[in-house]
């Protein structure tokens, strides 16, 4: 489910990657990177997802850690994530 979009970076959340590791999905034209919400640490990357992207992506999620856990915390419940303001 996307939760999230900006500066061409769509931000999604769901389950069944990483069982009991916290993460989330991120898009980019044809790229996409799966991240740690806690280290920020790719765990996951295909095509050549854009540094400067990686970058917005990392401080976005930095700056929502709080909020991206209280996702997480409700996709562990089996209810959907709520949206996440984008960065401006």
């Amino acid at each position: 489910m996307k939760i999230s979009s900006f500066y061409g970076i769509s931000i999604l959340m769901f389950e069944g990657y990483f069982p009991g590791v916290p993460h989330f999905h991120a898009r980019y034209g044809q790229s996409y990177v799966i991240v740690a919400i806690g280290s920020l640490e790719v765990l996951q990357g295909r095509g050549n997802f854009p540094s400067r992207a990686l970058a917005f992506t990392c401080e976005w999620a930095a700056a929502k850690h709080d909020a991206l856990m209280a996702d997480w915390s409700l996709l562990e419940q089996n209810q959907n994530p709520k949206r996440i303001a984008g960065l401006r």
